[in-house]
């Protein structure tokens, strides 16, 4: 029977360790660990290449399903921190890579632009998500839909009809919300930040322009585009 096991390896005297799971194997996990299975890390195997064989090879858990333990390899990881930990070749955490780096974010954003994704990709990339939200806390039905923003599709001067009104979220869905908010912030980079009130449309930073019919805002790093075409600084009356 098939044994899949999480594992640690490791350079002691560089200081240098690779957390990983194992479920794809046909032999005792002593048996394969560094024996015929060298991880599938290119990292590992670039530092191998340099400094030879781990002096630490430890088989850390085994587990009857590949779920518990590459549930389990997660759990460490993250617990571990080691997308911030210079000391582990470990890139990211069960395959799931920062998602407040943004030069990561770019370089996906590049590789798939133009992609046509098939219905079979876009079903597994789903499930995929799913499995991320529910491991990371998220309610397993996502967020309710009829909980979307209640003046869309309206226009003009609104009056938000659940101002001090109770009851339009469960505790579950309050207490999932509010952690899954604090744990994002908490993560997200000033930088990351920053990005992201550029994209809303917000007046933070925004300067007024007119081109003396019609008023408007925008971001300073534009005003020279808007000049062209014959708007200038200021609010007209």
């Amino acid at each position: 029977m098939q044994k899949s096991y999480t594992y640690l390896i490791g350079w002691s005297k560089y200081n240098k360790w690779y957390y990983g799971v194992r479920w794809a194997n046909k032999y005792l996990p002593k048996e394969d660990l560094w024996i015929k299975y060298f991880t599938s890390s290119k990292y590992v195997k670039e530092f191998y290449k340099t400094h030879g064989d781990p002096d630490v090879i430890q088989v850390r858990k085994v587990f009857d399903n590949f779920e518990e333990a590459q549930n389990w390899e997660y759990k460490v990881l993250k617990r571990c921190n080691i997308i911030n930990e210079d000391k582990w070749l470990n890139k990211n955490i069960s395959g799931t890579w920062d998602h407040n780096d943004i030069e990561i974010r770019k370089k996906i954003s590049a590789s798939n632009t133009g992609k046509i994704f098939s219905k079979e990709s876009k079903k597994k990339m789903s499930q995929k998500a799913k499995r991320r939200c529910e491991r990371d806390g998220a309610p397993k039905d996502g967020f309710k839909k009829e909980h979307g923003p209640w003046n869309k599709g309206k226009v003009g001067l609104q009056t938000n009809p659940y101002k001090g009104i109770k009851g339009r979220y469960s505790e579950n869905e309050l207490k999932s919300i509010s952690e899954g908010t604090k744990n994002g912030m908490a993560k997200m980079s000033a930088e990351c930040k920053k990005e992201i009130y550029k994209k809303r449309d917000s007046c933070q930073g925004r300067i007024w322009i007119n081109n003396g019919n019609k008023n408007k805002r925008i971001l300073p790093e534009t005003l020279n585009e808007y000049i062209d075409k014959g708007w200038i600084k200021g609010r007209c009356k």
